[in-house]
């Protein structure tokens, strides 16, 4: 943990389980885990008419274009 702190300003040495710029990091005696599970979690997924998702090739409407 002490080469992660020397590298990036993170809360107290006591934490085992923090979040830094966006990464859950959990620290065991196994090791250090990095994931952006609470980032997968607000993800919404776009709702594609089901006409749209038949013509691979076919252009998006305005609507769907903003949803990227």
């Amino acid at each position: 943990m002490s080469q992660l702190r020397s590298r990036f300003l993170a809360g107290k040495l006591g934490e085992t389980i923090f979040k830094y710029i966006g990464f859950n990091i959990h620290q065991s005696p196994q090791g250090i885990m990095l994931d952006q599970q609470d980032y997968v979690d607000s993800l919404e997924v776009p709702i594609i008419e089901p006409k749209h998702i038949s013509q691979k090739l076919g252009s998006l409407t305005s609507s769907e274009n903003t949803m990227y």
